[in-house]
């Protein structure tokens, strides 16, 4: 018996699949809380607690969980071959996101302890994901995706870590907890990363008849899962360790040899394929930069834009522009205004990479790369708004 109901709807509705919902919120999500630090650039407002850490909180845990929510309630009935969480059990747990976002948004401008305490709302949502993703996959005895359980109880923890800090009850939790999260997200995009995108490339090369063998190297795959899940665990227990920047140095290679074999210079002329591509590259460049900035005493965070400005957040509008178009019986083709948000968003990563070494022009220029990222996804909302709350074009459920 599942946890959560599987209802049918009467009618359709956004609720009738779990893309829909979460990769709308995903979408407006990824613009709204950047306003409060493009006002606070402007010296427009004042919050109440840091905006650093609330903008850091909110994208992690709004923007990107929305995604992963979004991604595995929709993927999880074709690796079990079971049926998806739809109706009012997908429009509950939507609602613990929602009502998330609404305690962090009151705590920014109101810093009240009541409002602090309700913070610990927000874990919700991943707590409930933990409880239906391993109920499905162990049922179904899934093991190959049991690392998402994990990777869940993890972003909680996280999550937890931050809250802490946050409302002034944990001993500087909030740095352990975002780069905690951080690396599991890094984890997440890995184990995904590692299969859609040879898949994809494969699939898109037969199509065109191309004979190029899309390959892997089976030394390296398993010891570039584990060499991150170390760099997790190090960043916990030797935060800024030498032998972490190691690691990091060690998991760099062992990523680049496996995107090495995917033939990325062969999917050119596709953008749906060649985004994820320039997203996992941009992941193993963030991983270097955080060897070298470790080693080297760099000054700057540049490898954690890198990876989530850069790789996360092409790698979200990647997955959620090619999924949507899928599960609504849509051609796996972008629009050119698609095209051009995630060229808006590479290089809005460039600039906020760049930014800090150049203090001169250091606010101008993230003015300019906060512009280019809502571009991006206003652009994705522009054009998908209308896909994810209208029926398939095939006829089909979903």
């Amino acid at each position: 018996m599942a946890i959560f109901s599987n209802e049918t709807p009467l009618r359709f509705s956004i609720f009738s699949y779990g893309f829909r919902p979460f990769f709308l919120a995903a979408g407006a999500y990824a613009i709204l809380p950047i306003i409060p630090w493009l006002l606070y650039l402007m010296n427009l407002i004042e919050p109440s607690i840091p905006l650093q850490a609330w903008h850091a909180h909110e994208m992690i845990f709004g923007f990107v969980t929305a995604g992963i929510a979004g991604f595995l309630l929709s993927a999880m009935p074709s690796w079990t071959n079971t049926a998806p969480m739809i109706g009012k059990d997908l429009k509950i747990i939507f609602c613990l996101w929602v009502v998330g976002r609404i305690f962090f948004w009151l705590y920014l401008f109101f810093d009240n302890p009541i409002f602090g305490y309700l913070l610990f709302v927000d874990m919700a949502l991943p707590i409930a994901l933990f409880i239906h993703v391993s109920h499905v996959l162990v049922e179904a005895k899934n093991n190959r995706n049991y690392i998402f359980i994990g990777i869940l109880l993890c972003l909680a923890i996280a999550n937890f870590l931050t809250i802490l800090d946050l409302i002034d009850l944990g001993l500087s939790s909030f740095n352990t907890g975002t780069l905690f999260a951080i690396n599991m997200i890094m984890i997440t995009l890995s184990v995904l990363g590692g299969r859609v995108i040879p898949n994809f490339t494969r699939n898109y090369l037969i199509s065109k008849n191309s004979t190029y063998n899309i390959g892997k190297f089976p030394l390296v795959e398993k010891p570039a899962l584990y060499l991150l899940i170390l760099i997790a665990i190090l960043d916990l227990a030797m935060p800024h360790s030498i032998l972490s920047y190691m690691i990091a140095l060690l998991a760099c290679g062992a990523h680049a040899i496996r995107f090495s074999r995917w033939g990325g210079i062969k999917v050119l002329d596709n953008p749906i394929i060649w985004v994820l591509h320039l997203a996992y590259l941009l992941m193993i460049i963030a991983l270097f930069l955080k060897a070298i900035e470790g080693l080297f005493d760099i000054p700057y965070n540049l490898y954690l834009h890198c990876f989530t400005v850069g790789s996360v957040g092409l790698f979200m509008l990647a997955i959620m522009s090619r999924a949507s178009l899928g599960h609504t019986g849509r051609p796996l083709q972008v629009k050119g205004i698609i095209t051009f948000a995630y060229v808006m968003v590479f290089i809005s990563a460039i600039v906020r990479i760049v930014a800090p070494i150049f203090p001169s022009i250091l606010t101008s220029a993230m003015g300019l790369s906060i512009s280019l990222w809502v571009l991006a996804y206003g652009a994705f909302l522009k054009i998908y708004i209308p896909i994810l709350i209208s029926k398939r074009v095939d006829g089909k459920k979903g």
